[in-house]
């Protein structure tokens, strides 16, 4: 069956106002430096939409403002990046135009059931999202990226017989045929779900608490997509004006040699560049935003500082974070952190230090 991509439709949160997003969520503690142009904030009237995952993972943990470890040879990794990514900055995929995103959606109680297809490969713990599947927006096909990897993160705040406390499924070269996600023309579907009353990491991790985890190489899902919705709550002053969580960058190249360190379990194979799969990144704690960097950028640069980003995946091009496919979002552009940052605003630390 031949499927026609209908256009994106882009379902954008526009940022709201405190009262409204005080009923997303329940509060949370929030204290934003008065040099963002915000004074604290009453916890009262500031929440964070839903954050998969607990408090204390590495998903959502922040880093401790002193005592973090430097790596002992963060300087070559930036070096690196320095000779070899064709920008100065970490870039935003999916916005402006450019067609390397990821398809996002939401899903309730209420929307309908997609289901991988039967001829899918997922892991063993996975057969669910075959024969149970997920909810989410039937609109989210929509945003499926048509390039050589269509990938997917879906929340789905419901949850199934399989995962009744939610989960979050990641899948890549998909194509929907009514609600079957089926093998796009670059390749077989794959797929894989985390649950979300876990510690989000995966069951082949030594850390993690949970078997019902697996995709890939061990990323987590909701660490791959610049939601929309945190970013509009970020810049009333929820989770401390960041998104609230680690991403996960789409490195210049990585080195197999190297290995892979906590949270991933696996690497690519044949990559000669610089650094393990899972080695996080971060803003130095010494890094102050300039006057010129405002609104989703700050937000996303605030990120890197309290939380960093681990190297999930290589780019095939320079450095890059992804948001959702097709976001217009207010202010969200591909070079968003342009005013922000220079890699040499970046450290790296000890590969599998999580604080």
């Amino acid at each position: 069956m031949t499927q026609t991509r209908r256009p994106f439709a882009a379902r954008v949160a526009l940022p709201l106002s405190l009262a409204s997003l005080a009923l997303l969520a329940p509060a949370c503690n929030v204290d934003v430096d008065k040099e963002d142009g915000l004074d604290t904030v009453d916890e009262a009237l500031v929440a964070s939409p839903f954050i998969a995952y607990s408090a204390d993972s590495y998903f959502r943990k922040p880093l401790p403002t002193t005592g973090v470890p430097v790596a002992t040879d963060s300087a070559t990794g930036i070096n690196y990046a320095k000779a070899n990514d064709p920008y100065s900055y970490p870039r935003i995929r999916g916005v402006g135009g450019n067609g390397w995103g990821m398809g996002f959606g939401i899903g309730t109680c209420t929307d309908p059931i997609f289901k991988i297809a039967s001829t899918g490969n997922v892991p063993a713990s996975q057969e669910h999202l075959k024969t149970v599947g997920f909810h989410a927006p039937l609109s989210f096909i929509n945003s499926i990226p048509d390039n050589n990897d269509a990938p997917i993160v879906v929340i789905d705040r419901c949850g199934t017989s399989a995962r009744p406390g939610g989960l979050t499924v990641w899948a890549a070269n998909v194509i929907a045929s009514g609600n079957i996600l089926t093998s796009s023309a670059s390749g077989t579907i794959t797929a894989g779900s985390f649950a979300h009353n876990t510690n989000g990491l995966d069951r082949r991790n030594p850390r993690s608490n949970s078997q019902l985890n697996e995709r890939s190489r061990g990323a987590i899902p909701d660490a791959m997509v610049i939601r929309n919705d945190l970013l509009a709550a970020a810049e009333q002053g929820a989770n401390g004006g960041t998104l609230g969580h680690v991403l996960h960058m789409f490195w210049v190249e990585t080195k197999t040699a190297s290995g892979y360190a906590h949270p991933m379990v696996g690497a690519e194979g044949s990559k000669f560049g610089w650094g393990a799969e899972g080695q996080r990144i971060r803003l130095k704690e010494s890094w102050t935003p300039p006057a010129a960097c405002t609104g989703p950028g700050r937000v996303i640069a605030r990120t890197l500082q309290r939380y960093g980003a681990y190297l999930g995946d290589n780019s095939g091009s320079g450095s890059g974070i992804k948001a959702q496919q097709g976001s217009t979002y207010p202010g969200l552009t591909q070079d968003v952190l342009a005013p922000c940052v220079t890699w040499n605003d970046f450290e790296f630390l000890p590969p599998g230090w999580d604080g």
